[in-house]
């Protein structure tokens, strides 16, 4: 619809409302209320578009706000109207036009004004952000305006997201979520960066190297990466100095020795170390030497994982003697995983070794295989061993470390038979910690421990049953089913002496599993009804009996009934996303859920137009274009080859859906998608062909109030996003272009020039002139660019003031400086009318006092006592240095 429509419409509606009026106090008639209604309805429809970029909204103001209100007012009167009808069939007919034609759009009005103003919101983080950007700041402002601008656009994103129709939803996040990420994507590096370099500070001060070393590479990724060369330098310099501190930190060393008990010392570095027996390898055991005692070949070293512990473990050595200090000899030339030795002398470090704490008995366990396993608080060794079990002395295996374990053999030869799941008592003694000359001896342990062994002897059960859709259910066991076939697709209801029953009607049912434990039970629909259409059924309650299913060591599992609701499918298949593939030359669309199969498609084409960016029709898709839908398919395919005869060029289109095209594989015939619009964009070259950016060649100020901005390639103009005709994209010393400023494309799409409203420039000067957002025909986003330019002032000069000197002459005020030099000013006494108490003086024009005044003097040498009016008339031809004619039809007044 057009403007003009709108209008048109509007004043129909504004005329209507002249025939009716209600006295709330009093009840309507039928025909007050209908009139009341379709003056309603009438501005209901117009604001329909009035909210719409299909219509005449911008995609990012607030839409007619007199028409919102008139139309909202409009309403609350129908419907205290209709509200006072007589209960009816009248009266629920005038709720729902209500409801449909006017309160439907009133709220999606609600919707777009609430995202202008969340929009808005984001726009002022944005700014804020921008002009830190703009004057190559990074500090803590910038980042605060970071991350305040990353919070708005978190919390304003859902409001954004409620506009109604995908296409003026994607307008307005294009203008302001869009376009405020860009602004984010331009500070992420530098704010990363500077954050890092905290976070650096923090971990050097807490001697923490490995956080540290995580922050030094995060900052040597990224500062390469940030592009204003302010700012880069910058961070730059602030990395540097901190380099000295890292490499201190970094520097391998020794961060602890001590001893785990007798036989076993760990040594502790601050980063990991090289792996291995090699020379410089952290498990060569010759890199270690206690005291003056080279470690013997049988001894070993062994690495953590993390690489950042060495275990010397004294296998044939002599073991630490209670009481004494030893010197731990680390070998210099251990290297870390990055090449660098552990210093230039040996590494020495005193240890004084005492232990005098009794091992103690931690756990007593049954094994899977029926052994019995003790497990001691450190490594023991047998003295005068002894482990009474049932009440039996039994005979313990060889010492393991720290556990001792008793064989199910051994078990049986004491006569100490046990019983799986029962619990028995348990006595150990006689044995001591690894000190040598006077270990130190366990005290007698006495407890009981629980003889739970591998047999199975628990029976599967069911875990779970629950609908997975309309007509599927998902039975999950708490074991694998033995006998089940895996393949997921072979019938296991007899493994499972399965049955399902609604009411007393048997539903043949299915079972298939993948991993014998859970299974799909897909109820037949071919012989079975599980929603009794003439019911209007949408649920049914299923019984589900599962009995003599076994686990994989033959446990029976106990018969089981259950109750299970599936419902029928009342949802709509949803649009999801439109894209065109271009190497297929395809419209591909997606929906929420699998189609039924289409193989005519002669009504899912007849449904379908098409339009183009300039709204106008194109030509009408066949069934031949849409490939066959099969069952469960989630997209259509529109054939764009002309094999068909479909042949959109390079552009941007609309396909519009009309209700009931589109059926999901819900019961009964399946349900409808609702009317949607979608917007699909055919590229002019392959995605990915054209991978490089855009860049701006240059932009100049040739004209006043004209600026010429040259890209590299050919880019996007028009209502579409990226588009170099939006002035949103460009901003000139960090402020927005103003209100009314007009932007066209030259033939090549190279060329921008872009027209500021008249005396917008007030000062000759060099300023920055921002452009990002930009997008050349692939779709490629140039990277934010600021470019100095000279701009010419286009302000005329405005005469201010007048007053009477000493010597009688009048003085004349401009805004700016009038000329180039006093002694050229181009005015003459006759672009002045002068007058005293309303009459007539005959004036001179003299010369002038500075760059901004002017002296005029009177025919008789001076101005009379009185009012003296002065006015610059429209012939004056005077300009400021700039060229700029001053201001005419000006006046001013002086009293002398």
């Amino acid at each position: 619809m057009s403007k003009k429509a709108f209008k048109v419409a509007s004043a129909a509606a504004v005329a209507a409302s002249a025939f009716v009026a209600v006295n709330p106090a009093q009840a309507a008639t039928a025909a007050e209320a209908d009139v009341l209604v379709k003056k309603a309805e009438s501005l209901g429809g117009t604001l329909k578009w009035a909210i719409s970029v299909e219509g005449s909204w911008d995609g990012h103001s607030n839409p007619d706000m007199k028409l919102f209100n008139d139309t909202k007012a409009a309403h609350a009167k129908a419907v205290t109207a209709v509200s006072s009808l007589p209960a009816g069939s009248q009266k629920t007919a005038l709720q729902t036009r209500l409801n449909d034609k006017v309160k439907l759009y009133v709220d999606r009005a609600v919707t777009v004004i609430d995202a202008v103003s969340a929009g808005k919101k984001i726009e002022g983080k944005k700014m804020a952000l921008e002009t830190q950007l703009d004057a190559s700041k990074i500090d803590s402002a910038t980042v605060k305006a970071y991350d305040d601008l990353s919070a708005e656009i978190r919390k304003q994103e859902s409001l954004l997201s409620r506009v109604y129709g995908q296409t003026s939803r994607a307008s307005i996040r294009d203008y302001y979520q869009k376009s405020a990420e860009a602004v984010k994507a331009e500070a992420k590096y530098p704010v990363s960066v500077l954050v890092e370099l905290g976070r650096l500070d923090a971990a050097i001060t807490a001697k923490n190297l490995t956080e540290a070393t995580t922050r030094y590479t995060n900052i040597s990724d990224w500062l390469p990466k940030v592009e204003n060369a302010t700012m880069k330098a910058e961070l730059q310099a602030q990395f540097d100095a901190k380099k000295s501190a890292y490499e201190a930190l970094k520097a391998p060393k020794i961060e602890s020795v001590s001893a785990i008990d007798a036989s076993t010392i760990e040594i502790k570095f601050n980063q990991a170390m090289e792996k291995g027996t090699g020379t410089n390898g952290a498990e060569n055991i010759a890199n270690y030497i206690i005291n003056t005692t080279a470690l013997s070949a049988t001894d070993t070293a062994e690495l953590s994982e993390d690489g950042k512990t060495v275990t010397l473990t004294l296998n044939t050595s002599a073991d630490l003697t209670n009481d004494t200090a030893y010197t731990v000899t680390v070998d210099k030339d251990i290297k870390t995983v990055s090449g660098k030795v552990l210093g230039t002398v040996d590494h020495k470090t005193s240890l004084f070794f005492a232990d005098h704490v009794k091992p103690t008995v931690q756990s007593v366990a049954a094994q899977a295989n029926g052994d019995v396993k003790i497990t001691f608080s450190e490594k023991v060794a047998a003295g005068t061993p002894s482990v009474v079990i049932n009440g039996k002395t039994v005979a313990p295996s060889a010492v393991s470390g720290n556990t001792v374990t008793v064989t199910k053999a051994n078990l049986t030869l004491s006569g100490a038979n046990l019983e799986n799941g029962k619990s028995y008592s348990v006595y150990v003694n006689g044995y001591n910690d690894l000190v040598p000359v006077s270990p130190n001896a366990m005290s007698l342990y006495v407890g009981s421990f629980t003889y739970n062994v591998v047999a199975d002897v628990t029976a599967p059960s069911v875990s779970s049953l629950v609908a997975k859709d309309a007509k599927t259910l998902t039975l999950t066991f708490s074991e694998a089913i033995s006998g089940a076939n895996t393949d997921g697709t072979t019938n296991n209801a007899t493994v499972l002496n399965l049955v399902v029953k609604k009411g007393s009607s048997v539903i043949t049912t299915t079972a298939t599993t993948t991993d014998g434990k859970t299974f799909t039970l897909n109820l037949d629909q071919t012989t079975n009804v599980l929603y009794d259409s003439t019911k209007n059924e949408t649920s049914a309650v299923l019984n589900v009996t599962v009995k003599g299913y076994k686990d994989a060591s033959l446990n029976i599992g106990t018969e089981t009934s259950q109750n299970v609701t599936v419902t029928n499918d009342v949802t709509a298949p949803a649009f999801v996303k439109s894209e065109y593939d271009y190497a297929n030359t395809n419209f591909v669309l997606t929906f929420s859920e699998g189609l039924k199969a289409d193989a005519v498609k002669t009504a899912l084409a007849a449904g379908i137009t098409i339009v183009d960016s300039n709204g106008v029709l194109q030509t009408q898709i066949t069934a031949a274009e849409i490939k066959n839908i099969a069952t469960g398919d989630k997209t259509i395919t529109i054939d764009n080859s002309n094999a068909t005869g479909l042949d959109l060029p390079a552009g941007t289109y609309t396909f519009s859906f009309t209700k009931e095209l589109i059926k999901d594989q819900a019961l009964n015939g399946g349900i409808g998608n609702a009317a949607f619009s979608t917007t699909v964009t055919v590229p002019a070259t392959a995605p990915g062909s054209d991978s490089g950016k855009p860049t701006v060649t240059s932009v100049t100020n040739g004209a006043k109030d004209v600026f010429t901005v040259l890209f590299s390639e050919a880019v996007k103009g028009g209502s579409v996003a990226g588009s170099a005709t939006d002035a949103f994209n460009y901003r000139l010393n960090g402020a927005p272009l103003p209100a009314g400023t007009v932007i066209t494309l030259d033939s090549l799409k190279t060329t921008a020039t872009i027209t500021l409203p008249a005396g917008s420039v007030s000062k000759s000067e060099t300023q920055l002139f921002n452009v990002w957002n930009v997008q050349d025909l692939a779709g490629n986003v140039l990277d934010t660019t600021t470019k100095t330019v000279a701009v010419l002032d286009s302000v005329k000069p405005e005469l201010l003031s007048a007053k009477v000197d000493a010597d009688g002459a009048l003085v004349l005020s401009f805004s700016e400086n009038i000329s180039n030099a006093v002694s050229t000013v181009d005015f003459v006494a006759a672009d002045f009318e002068v007058k005293v108490n309303g009459a007539d003086v005959t004036e001179a024009l003299a010369a002038g006092v500075n760059s901004n005044e002017l002296k005029i003097t009177a025919s008789d040498a001076s101005f009379a006592a009185g009012t003296i009016t002065v006015k610059v008339l429209d012939t004056a031809v005077g300009t400021d240095g700039n060229g700029n004619v001053v201001k005419t039809g000006t006046s001013v007044t002086a009293t002398r």
